[in-house]
């Protein structure tokens, strides 16, 4: 237990349990001078400083540490020994956090553990508060692995682990003030300037004083850069992301934008600056690549609103966020520049991302840059970038793109829009201008307000005289907004300067509007001018004036003249006229009429005059009075020269027919003539003939005048028949001109070759083309004419195929139908199938023929060649089959209908049987027309189900059943229709005909699909009466039969209810039905048994999924559906219960014999019962298959779980082991959890009290001995080998067995009680007393006993028994069971004697080799091995014992020797001498400074002792890390000086420098050699490498050791009284030094060849050598001397029984102590008389105890006649059994016997 070094670590102040406490090994004074490591000393000085260090920076030393949550320094007061808090911090971590922590170690472990490679990351917050009440909060972001596809960390050798944490809240700093670090766990030195801290699994460089560096590259360097780029440049983006979406963000005012986010948000950006360390710089640029590559939306970018308050608006902004990876500049961010606030506010309506100014975020977006991303800022090219990209339409207005008025867009007015553009074009004075740049930018003002996109392709007009062109504002750039940049834009082909050859469009349009508000002249046509058109027109004649040139200077080409300008605005009403007709009225007349309008002419006046009647103007001279005179004389020469035949002609043509009306006859003979003369005048005859003809002068048939111009052909008519025809010589669609023959047209004829027509050719030319367009009674005319007339077959074929399409015959509905759309009323199926209209009305035939017979033939043989149907064609008997089958659906006349069906489907029999007709498969066109009626299915089928086709319906041939057996009725009638064939004419045809009609798609059979979809129809069917109930019967069976003896898919029937159950009553699915199942009765009804009515259809239900047994999955489902019944009730009823008993038992018979995978495949839940007597889900059921006590366990655990019910209540016998055999035979997921897994028992601390004997305990002490023993691990060898036959060696069983003895703890109770833990958290009401219990650890177990006064060997076989399984358990269960009672065997044995007798008896062979040290002593002479030289104790002032081994020094070695006396005549305790037995004949004599005892461990005092077993998760100690060796001083031995001796080092440095001090003024005195030895002793017994465990003290008290010898050796010391001798002792330093250092050496090559299972304890591996114990003698014999004096109060009293015992007691306990006194061990015997033969071998004067002991029990000194009745005669008590003249006689040998040891022992 290493109680003295458990007690360093303070147990009594501080919890053990709660934390890990560290021992610091400072120096002090001599020892750090002296010290290999450090020679600075440590003073109380740099402790405070160590702790003001530690407070600086609480949250580095705790931030990234995995497993410690809080840091507590305390200082202990040397006056109270109280403890003071003097720095403290703790790190809690929200609940969610913790969950989210918890879960990331997790798939950290997983990761580890996996050879693949794996990544995870978290987020959390933590608080971390400290002593001197700061409390700070982190965020902080960890990661293993990598998301980036690295070769480099695919090819590592280890995971790489990163975390960052950002300081966000703080009470006392600001976060803007923070600086953060670089960690491995914990801070390494320096600052690396990024406002996060960063930890990782990094490679340092060996001082841990930073990262690894080199001048190359190596892979440290490699890694600590990959694990920069790859893992935390990634990470610190997504904490970027996960601290933005943490902010609440809020509305603030337009100058609190620039420092929102600096405090909150952008201070844990990183940027390269000169206080960020150059090693981080490529890192920082990692991550804002990162921030790019996973989108990450953290830049804020502004959003305004407007808010009103006492009237006033105010002005406020919110955020919203976006990423830097857009690539759409309408979604991108833009960094605003400060100052502009106008446009910053006009670009933020227009829907620019806009990020607020502020210089952290200057810096950020110039770090985006240096890391190659590519960041925007608002300036002109980027503005117009974005308002070439952005739709500027206001959605509240519109949702229609540009262009839209100024007011409907982003943009508002024309103000901003010009602020927008001047922006723009700012940077234009400075770079080479293209236009491109400024294409499709909208800020193109026109002068209707309209915004509009720049574009080169099609530019704006821009003009000073843009008031002229009111009405196209859209074409014309706002001259005011684009004024300052007119020229620039002109330049970029953006803009154009508006002239009068651009004009033309935008004018004509112009003067269109104007001319629309002018009055227009009824007569001519024109507009008559009010005062604003006048007052325009002159503005636009004065803008023509000012753009075309007089004649003079027409040699310039692109100068316009008057022609030009008539031409380009020919269709323009700018003319203004006058008419003479109208009494002078005043008109605009268009330019290209200009020609027309007439300059008076004095030689043809009475011409001019006729012009002016047809409507001709006259030039206005006083309007153009005005004009310079070289405009009114250009004008003179664009008007009509009356004088001229030809440009009269041209004139006149163009004028409106009808104006011709204002002339009269000789008007217009008098214009003829004039126009005549002209002719041959006319350069182009033709030309002049064609306008002549136009010209409505000449006279037709009717009288009128016409013209006779293209494209109307002229006739002149010669005809005799129109007067018995009248309306057909009038016809108004013809479109040919008919003169009147007289003299004028014929002349007219034979000059202009016009045609004479006569009657015929009349009618073919001009009534039989038209005849679509004549009335009825003019068709019935033409058909009368066509009867009455003689043509050839090539005329009447003409006249045939025009009148075919002609409508003449008018129905009885009053319709005109063509011949075609009649049928002939003789045949007998048209008049069935036809309405009456579509035969030709009577009426017609009277019309035409007027009654008479022969022409009525002839005229219906017309109509038949014109298309009157009088044959049925295949295709009509479909539309007939169609027909019917629409008249089906409505139609409730079935009589007719069925007369129709049967007449119908007889004409197609008869037309399939017909040879000329038979190859165009009518039948199997015809097959899918639902027009049969179908046979009517009988009533008690029909009462059950309704049929397929319900009576009135049509069916197909195709899928119907033809009528041959009545019996297929119940097969088929609700899947399919049942037809019948009807009888036709050609009865020699029926076999043929029902070939055909099958192959038309009928059958002649039930097909089985239909009679198993029948089934599937009728099967949900109720059946509510008895004759319902053996109609259905009759018809499953029918079906049963049927189907069994058909080929037919099984699955189609699969989970339909179709097996006949509860005698006809019931239909049940094929899964809830078997063909044999017992306890068939007791699954009612939720599985059943085929009756054996229906036995014989067994090959029916095999196929369609009737089981021969039942299966697991059936039980299953049985379970399942009791489950679903009863869920809601509070308890199954009994026949349920019976039910599932039932289904248990089957169902784990059925696994215990088939196996689970049908279970595994098919059964998503289990059900099974509970303990309350309900199903549930067997996963969430729970089974006691705990060792501990049944009542115990199940009453504590009332309705924490839900218990199965016992598996012996379903028919499953009563053995529990086979009930947990078959529950784990289920798959896994339906295992009900067993409690085992979750439950434990554990000791209860608090009631737990150690034993009061501490190290002393017998009881416990027994145990320890035995396990310990050096013969009991040979026995083990010996088992463990023979366990193995051989396979394993001895040394490796050795290691085995060293490594079960360091892993086992035996701690002995007062009291032992242990309880339930479930789920890790005790249960109640579980408390139990016990007397052993092992508490099982990671590495070995603990064993708790209660303490027993007892050492029966019931009570040893108990623990024996619990020891025995433990051992074999850290074996791993090496030992059989065969072999399990040897090994508690061996326990028993005492010695290797015993050990070779057990092993013996049980046949195991003895093959271990003894080493010599373990059961005998070594002999004396013999060297002390090099590992036991550091045990040798250095202290001078050692107590020796006779016969005690120790150490020797000569030679400079050590050797075995014992110590045989001690000499007389010393003189100070130095010069104590002795003899001692080193091997040789004789004894020599030797001094004290040449013997050196073998350190002991100290005893730990029972009062302090506490309870130091660790808790079951707590790691046990190492040995040598439990312990410190310390000399334990022979007891009994008196003292050399008048203190006492002590070898424990002094608890101080004062102390130990007096201790120094005093033992140097002893040596001093000392002759030169004795002196020279005694130095060394004391320079080795302070030297740190012999003090491992005290350091700190060691290294003080060692410095201080030296700088004394120095002084003394040179005399310089003060205060001492004998003179100084000049001797130099430095030069033994070195050679001392290396002496120290070998010793620690082998002792921690010991340590390590022990693998730490034991300490470095001399004693623990020589266990037979000889320890004497004075002092525990002394205890011994104190105690013996008062029993002794007990018996002497007993005699005389009648109670010699009592004084005998007592008597026993004493003698027994004076043999113990001299066994103590020789040994330092117990004796094995109990017997005094063998304990006095053994004890008289150690003193001559000890020899004579045998016989004292012999007379004493002959007295009747015994411990057992003296107690127990039963140890004497019935009915005798040893009360009276004894003389009492025996009390004097027992007391006075004792008495000897005690004086004999006593004198020995002292």
């Amino acid at each position: 237990m290493y109680v003295d070094v458990y007690k360093s670590f303070l147990p009594d102040i501080f919890s053990l349990k709660e934390g890990t406490m560290f021992r610091l090994p400072l120096r002090m004074g001599a020892n750090a001078n002296t010290s290999k490591i450090s020679q600075q000393g440590v003073t109380d000085r740099d402790m405070k400083e160590l702790c003001s260090a530690l407070s600086e920076d609480p949250e580095g030393l705790i931030l990234f540490l995995k497993n410690i949550c809080k840091i507590t320094v305390h200082e202990i007061s040397e006056d109270s020994r109280g403890l003071k808090t003097i720095f403290e911090v703790e790190k809690n971590l929200p609940q969610t956090s913790r969950e989210e922590k918890d879960a990331f170690i997790k798939h950290l472990q997983n990761a580890l553990q996996s050879d693949k490679l794996a990544t995870h990351k978290t987020f959390y917050e933590t608080v971390i508060s400290t002593s001197d009440k700061r409390q700070t909060t982190w965020i902080v972001a960890e990661q293993f692995g990598s998301f980036k596809n690295s070769c480099e960390l695919k090819l590592s050798y280890k995971l790489p682990q990163a975390s960052l944490a950002a300081r966000v809240n703080t009470k006392e700093s600001s976060v803007m003030d923070f600086k953060g670090e670089v960690f491995c766990s914990l801070p390494l030195p320096g600052k690396t300037g990024l406002p996060v801290h960063v930890n990782g699994n990094f490679e340092v460089d060996s001082a841990r004083r930073g990262l690894w560096k080199e001048d190359g590259k190596s892979k440290k360097s490699n890694w600590n850069e990959i694990l920069k780029q790859n893992v935390i440049a990634p990470l610190y983006a997504d904490l970027l992301h996960y601290i933005r979406r943490m902010i609440t963000v809020k509305k603030v005012s337009l100058a609190s934008t620039e420092s929102y986010f600096r405090s909150e948000y952008l201070c844990f950006w990183p940027t390269v600056s000169k206080d960020v360390c150059p090693d981080w710089h490529e890192m920082i640029h990692g991550v804002y690549r990162s921030l790019k590559e996973k989108g990450l939306d953290v830049i804020p970018v502004m959003k305004s609103s407007t808010r009103k308050i006492a009237d006033k608006k105010i002005k406020e902004y919110s955020f919203d966020w976006c990423n830097v990876s857009e690539t759409d500049p309408t979604e991108s961010p833009y960094l605003t520049f400060s100052g502009n606030f106008k446009l910053n506010n006009i670009l933020e309506d227009l829907g620019m991302n806009l990020v607020p100014y502020s210089t952290n975020m200057q810096r950020i977006w110039t770090s985006f840059r240096s890391a190659g991303v590519e960041v925007k800022e608002v300036s002109p090219s980027t503005v117009r970038t974005f308002l070439q990209a952005k739709p500027l339409n206001d959605p509240t207005q519109t949702d229609e793109d540009l262009p839209l008025p100024i007011s409907a867009t982003l943009v508002k007015d024309e103000k901003r829009c010009s602020e927008l553009l001047s922006f723009c074009l700012k940077d234009f004075s400075s770079q080479k201008v293209t236009q491109n740049l400024l294409n499709g930018l909208p800020l193109l003002l026109t002068r209707d307000k309209v915004l509009r996109l720049f574009n080169s392709q099609t530019p704006k007009w821009i003009s000073r005289y843009e008031d002229v062109f009111f009405d196209c504002q859209a074409q014309f750039a706002d001259y005011q907004t684009n004024i300052w940049h007119t020229d620039l834009l002109q330049r970029l082909k953006l803009v154009r300067n508006m002239t009068l050859r651009h004009s033309e469009k935008y004018l004509k349009t112009l003067i269109q509007h104007l001319l629309e508000n002018c009055e227009v002249d009824p007569h001519s046509g024109l507009h008559v001018p009010n005062e604003k058109i006048l007052k325009w027109l002159k503005s636009l004649w004065r803008f023509i004036m000012n753009e075309i040139k007089p004649p003079t200077s027409r040699d310039d080409e692109s100068s316009l003249t008057l022609s030009d300008v008539r031409k380009h605005f020919s269709d323009c009403c700018i003319l203004p006229v006058v008419c003479p007709r109208l009494k002078n009225k005043h008109f605009l007349q268009t330019m290209k009429h200009m020609s027309s309008v007439v300059f008076a002419s004095q030689k043809h006046k009475d011409i001019s005059g006729i012009l002016f009647k047809l409507g001709f103007m006259r030039f206005d001279h006083v309007f153009f009075s005005e004009m310079d005179r070289w405009i009114y004389s250009c004008l003179q020469d664009e008007l009509l020269d009356v004088d001229d035949e030809s440009s009269v002609l041209d004139q006149v043509y163009k004028i409106n027919r009808s104006e011709f009306s204002h002339l009269s006859n000789d008007n217009m003979k008098e214009f003829q003539m004039f126009l005549q003369s002209g002719l041959s005048k006319s350069k182009v005859n033709q030309e002049y003939v064609r306008k002549l003809k136009s010209l409505p002068i000449f006279e037709t048939t009717q009288g009128e005048r016409v013209r006779i111009d293209e494209p109307k052909k002229v006739f002149i008519l010669k005809i005799k028949y129109s007067v018995i025809f009248p309306d057909l010589f009038n016809l108004p669609t013809n479109s040919s001109i008919f003169l009147k023959h007289n003299s004028e047209n014929y002349m007219l004829s034979e000059t202009l070759n016009i045609q004479v027509l006569d009657d015929l050719q009349y009618f073919m030319k001009f009534i039989l083309p038209a005849v679509h367009q004549l009335t009825e009674t003019q068709i019935l005319h033409s058909l009368k004419l066509l009867l009455s007339l003689d043509y050839s077959l090539k005329e009447r074929k003409i006249i045939i195929s025009s009148l075919k399409t002609v409508k003449l015959i008018r129905s009885s509905q009053g319709r005109l139908e063509p011949a075609s759309y009649y049928f002939d009323e003789s045949v007998e199926l048209y008049k069935q199938m036809l309405p009456h209209e579509r035969f030709v009305p009577e009426r017609f035939w009277t019309e035409l023929c007027d009654g008479d017979d022969y022409t009525t033939e002839k005229a219906k043989e017309l109509v038949r060649e014109l298309g009157m149907k009088h044959v049925v064609s295949n295709d009509e008997i479909i539309n007939f089959a169609h027909q019917l089958e629409s008249e089906a659906k409505v139609n409730r006349r079935l009589k007719d209908m069925k007369q129709k069906s049967s007449l119908l489907f007889r004409e197609v029999l008869n037309n399939e049987c017909n040879i000329k007709t038979k190859k165009q498969n009518l039948l199997e066109r015809i097959a899918d027309i639902k027009f049969i009626f179908p046979v009517i299915i009988r009533k008690e089928l029909s009462n059950y189900h309704q049929p397929f086709a319900a009576e009135g319906t049509t069916v197909k041939i195709r899928g119907s059943l033809i009528d041959k057996n009545p019996e297929h009725q119940d097969l088929i009638w609700t899947s399919m229709p049942i037809i019948d064939l009807p009888v036709i004419d050609l009865p020699f045809m029926s076999q043929g005909l029902q070939k055909m009609i099958k192959n038309a798609g009928a059958h002649e059979e039930p097909p089985p699909n239909c009679v198993a979809s029948n089934i599937r129809n009728i099967c949900q069917s109720p059946c509510e009466t008895d004759q319902l109930i053996k109609t259905r019967a009759k018809v499953f069976r029918s079906s049963y039969a049927y189907l069994q003896a058909k080929r037919f898919e099984g699955n189609q029937l699969a989970g339909l209810p179709v097996v006949l159950v509860e005698k006809d009553t019931k239909l049940m699915r094929p899964d809830d039905v078997c063909l044999s199942l017992s306890y068939d009765l007791d699954f009612r009804p939720y599985l059943y048994k085929i009756t054996p009515k229906d036995a014989m259809y067994a090959p029916f239900f095999q196929k369609i999924g009737v089981k021969n047994e039942a299966t697991a999955e059936q039980y299953c489902n049985v379970l399942a559906a009791v489950y679903a019944d009863s869920c809601d009730k509070q308890k199954l009823h009994s026949n349920q219960l019976r039910t599932v008993k039932r289904a248990v038992e089957q169902l784990f018979k059925l696994i215990k014999t088939h196996g689970n995978q049908k279970l595994l495949e098919y059964v998503e839940t289990l059900y099974l019962p509970a303990v309350d007597g309900k199903l549930y889900p067997s996963a969430t059921l729970c089974y006691n298959d705990t060792v501990f006590e049944t009542k115990r366990l199940e009453e504590a655990l009332e309705n924490k779980f839900l218990l199965l019910e016992k598996l012996s209540e379903c028919y499953l016998g009563n053995d529990k082991y086979k009930h947990h055999q078959l529950l784990q035979l289920l798959p896994q997921k339906f295992q009900p959890k067993m409690l085992s897994e979750f439950t434990e028992e554990r000791v209860v601390e608090s009631k737990m009290q150690l034993c009061e004997l501490g190290t002393g305990c017998e009881f416990s002490g027994w145990f320890d001995k035995h396990l310990s023993s050096g013969a009991f691990k040979y026995g083990l060898i010996c088992l463990i080998r023979e366990q193995l036959q051989g396979k394993i060696t001895q040394e490796d069983a050795s290691n085995i067995c060293e490594q079960i003895f360091g892993s086992i703890q035996i701690i002995c109770c007062k009291t032992l009680e242990t309880t339930l833990w479930l789920n890790k958290q005790p249960l109640a009401k579980t408390d139990e007393e016990t007397d052993v219990f092992v508490e099982r650890g990671q590495q070995g177990c603990t064993f708790y006993l209660k303490h027993n006064d007892d050492m029966a060997h019931k009570v040893i076989n108990e623990v024996i028994t619990t020891l025995t399984k433990e051992i074999n358990a850290l074996l791993g269960n090496r030992i059989a069971s065969v072999h399990l009672p040897v090994l508690g065997q061996l326990l028993m044995c005492n010695d290797l004697q015993d050990i070779r007798k057990t092993l013996a008896k049980s046949q195991i062979r003895d093959s271990a080799e003894t080493e010599s040290s373990s059961f005998s002593p070594a002999a004396p002479g013999t060297e002390v091995p090099g590992e036991w030289h550091d045990c040798l104790d250095m202290n001078v002032l050692n107590n020796f014992e006779e016969g005690e081994y120790v150490g020797y020094s000569i030679d400079d070695k050590y050797i075995y020797t014992v110590i045989v006396e001690e000499l007389p005549g010393h003189n100070g305790q130095y010069s104590w001498r002795y003899k001692i037995d080193i091997g040789e004949d004789e004894p020599i004599e030797v001094s004290c400074v040449d013997l050196f005892q073998f350190k002991r461990q100290k005893k730990v005092k029972t009062e302090r002792r506490k309870c130091m077993e660790p808790e079951p998760q707590k790691k046990m100690l190492k040995p040598e890390e439990n312990s410190c060796m310390e000399l334990e001083p022979l007891t009994g031995a008196v003292p050399h000086s008048s203190e006492p001796s002590t070898s424990s080092l002094p608890a101080s440095v004062e102390e130990a420098k007096r201790e120094i001090d005093k033992c140097l003024a002893e040596i001093w005195r000392l002759p030169e050699e004795e002196r020279h030895k005694a130095i060394k002793r004391l320079y080795l017994r302070w030297h740190p490498d012999k003090n491992p465990d005290c350091q700190s003290l060691a290294s003080e008290a060692f410095k201080y050791l030296q700088n004394r010898i120095d002084e003394l050796s040179k005399g310089k010391a003060a205060g001492l009284t004998f003179s100084s001798r000049n001797t130099n002792f430095r030069g033994f330093y070195q050679q001392w030094n290396q002496e120290a250092r070998y010793h620690r050496n082998s002792r921690e090559r010991f340590s390590r060849g022990y693998r730490g299972f034991h300490s470095y304890n001399f004693w623990t591996h020589n266990e037979n050598v000889p320890r004497p114990d004075r002092e525990e003698a002394r205890r011994w014999c104190r105690q013996a001397r008062c029993d002794l004096n007990a018996a002497h109060k007993d005699t005389g009293g009648g109670s010699t029984e009592w004084c005998l015992f007592k008597v026993h007691q004493a003698v027994e306990k004076s043999l113990i102590a001299a066994c103590y006194k020789r040994n330092g061990q117990h004796p094995n015997s109990s017997s005094i008389s063998t304990t006095a033969a053994q004890v008289s071998r150690y003193s001559p004067q000890l020899r004579d105890l045998p016989e004292i002991v012999k007379n004493l029990q002959t007295l009747g000194v015994d411990p057992k006649r003296t107690q127990y009745p039963n140890c004497h005669p019935y009915p005798h008590i040893p009360n009276g059994q004894f003389r009492s003249e025996n009390e004097m006689l027992a007391l006075n040998k004792a008495s000897e016997l005690l004086n004999k040891i006593e004198a020995y022992v002292n």
